[in-house]
């Protein structure tokens, strides 16, 4: 069985590989919260451009949100062990939140907007050509069940981000990468994995835990759920939803907009057409809201996921698409077709993807 860092690897190299996320020259900022998702990217990353075919550098970063507790000596030394280049920005994040949340709201947005915003500012300042962030397979398939059951909407966190100021760009290069082979990676190299300190960071009642313990307890019972809701963001069949936008409207659109225009049309809704209470109408056929900010696949990302225990562990995607090889790192081919059937081996615990510090925090 191949060894956890080589799963890790793989899976991460395929990433960069099929989403083109580093580039010869780049400077990659990877934004280490002292958790173990961020703490086992740097490893990684520092492992890949040893061996890489092209040059690109590094840099960690730790934003200090300012919460009493945050030991961030703790991840310098780590920095200095490691030999990469870092830089640490204290912040009054905390006392912006306590004087800006409004009463019920939980502490998480606003706080990853306002951390997200410090690292925009120090990649313009300081030249870094991308920020990457240690976001897991588990996750995106959270974030995607979230948005759709809290937000009415269906997306998710892209692997690769172009900010709206169009200089920033985020990659989450673990896209590919299970939370067990984290958890176990992170165990195993022994890492000084710290907490936030945020006081949001054991609450087990906040949407995103709770949506944790769903999967968690779906995945036992069927496995290989979490392994097609990963493989489902990369299959989209955008005529099979409400979406107008997407629909071949054609000539009915152009029969109901003549019929609407018609002065029959109104008398006709008036006269009993329906018996039904205007109320009841509205209900049963709501306006479509515009749910989809996503554009088409790339022809080059096929859609499904190969077997992954073979292939790194992680999630990889099957089919016929060409891969572009970027930063030396070769794309792993699918070993087998189908569906790779993920066990469920997640840790109740964890502060998963608030603060990432896992079962050691």
């Amino acid at each position: 069985m191949a060894s956890l860092k080589a799963k890790l690897s793989r899976g991460i190299g395929t990433a960069i590989t099929d989403y083109g996320m580093i580039e010869a020259g780049d400077t990659v900022a990877v934004a280490v919260s002292g958790g173990k998702d961020s703490l086992t990217l740097l490893d990684i990353l520092v492992s890949i451009r040893r061996r890489a075919g092209v040059k690109f550098d590094l840099v960690a970063v730790t934003v200090d949100q300012g919460y009493d507790g945050f030991r961030w000596p703790v991840m310098e030394k780590h920095f200095r062990d490691l030999g990469v280049p870092y830089h640490i920005e204290n912040t009054h994040i905390r006392d912006t939140i306590e004087d800006h949340k409004q009463p019920g709201a939980t502490w998480c947005s606003l706080c990853a907007r306002l951390r997200r915003g410090v690292l925009y500012r120090l990649a313009r300042e300081k030249g870094w050509s991308s920020i990457a962030l240690g976001h897991h397979a588990d996750d995106l398939i959270e974030s995607h069940l979230l948005s759709q059951l809290f937000n009415g909407a269906t997306q998710s966190m892209p692997p690769v981000l172009r900010a709206k100021d169009g200089y920033n760009k985020v990659i989450r290069p673990m896209c590919y990468v299970w939370e067990r082979h984290v958890i176990g990676y992170t165990e195993e190299r022994g890492f000084p994995v710290i907490c936030c300190a945020c006081p949001a960071c054991r609450d087990h009642t906040l949407k995103r835990q709770v949506v944790k313990a769903l999967l968690h307890d779906l995945e036992e019972r069927f496995p290989g759920i979490k392994t097609s809701l990963l493989s489902a963001q990369r299959n989209l069949k955008l005529t099979q939803l409400m979406d107008p936008r997407f629909l071949p409207m054609g000539e009915g659109a152009r029969l109901k907009e003549a019929a609407m225009a018609s002065p029959l049309y109104g008398i006709l809704q008036n006269e009993g057409v329906s018996e039904e209470p205007e109320e009841e109408r509205r209900e049963e056929r709501p306006e479509a809201p515009a749910l989809l900010t996503i554009g088409a696949r790339p022809a080059a990302h096929a859609p499904g996921m190969a077997a992954a225990e073979g292939n790194g562990g992680s999630a990889r995607p099957r089919g016929g698409g060409s891969v572009r090889p970027v930063a030396g790192v070769s794309a792993v081919p699918a070993t087998s077709p189908g569906i790779f059937r993920e066990p469920a081996h997640e840790s109740p615990g964890s502060c998963g993807a608030m603060c990432g510090c896992g079962p050691q925090a």
